[in-house]
């Protein structure tokens, strides 16, 4: 139990405050109900879009983060888009930096996360850069080191690149 510098406990100042005690606990009731309805009625924060390309990464677009990729879109078939521009370089000078999948094995287990607002399984994700046939897995050890190096924040002059991230109403 812990004592305050008075002498009393925290237990003997809320039973000798009944007000504050019946405060705290409406304040407590309010903001549970304010969570549970949000969850139900989809009040809750706006998640911010995701880049997609369906091009092979030659142009990129903003949707809904929740989408699992691979999906069709537009005519094609869409993966998620790792967006950068040079440190020094503008908006314009945006680029598919790589792409993102999921194996087919993850995709269910992705989905129910997601749908319960909880985050997706560790693992599954599949990696390439735009204009490359082979997809590459960073648990396979033969393509760990190829995957960091697509991953890393550098281009091929080794030059540091800005991650860009869509904004919410982009």
């Amino acid at each position: 139990m812990s004592e305050s510098s008075s002498g009393g406990s925290i237990r003997d100042f809320f039973n000798q405050n009944p007000q504050i005690t019946i405060g705290i606990a409406a304040l407590l009731v309010v903001v549970a109900l304010y969570f549970a309805f949000s969850s139900l009625f989809g009040g809750g924060i706006e998640q911010p879009p995701a880049f997609f390309s369906n091009d092979d990464g030659a142009t990129f677009y903003t949707d809904d983060v929740t989408k699992i990729p691979p999906f069709s879109s537009g005519g094609g078939t869409a993966y998620r888009a790792m967006v950068v521009r040079p440190r020094e370089g503008t908006e314009a000078d945006r680029y598919v930096k790589y792409l993102i999948s999921v194996k087919e094995e993850f995709r269910e287990r992705t989905a129910d996360a997601l749908a319960n607002d909880q985050r997706p399984p560790a693992g599954g994700l599949l990696y390439k850069a735009p204009g490359e046939s082979e997809w590459l897995d960073p648990e396979n050890p033969e393509h760990a080191a190829a995957v960091a190096k697509l991953r890393a924040l550098r281009d091929e002059e080794g030059n540091v690149l800005v991650a860009i991230r869509p904004k919410i109403g982009d």
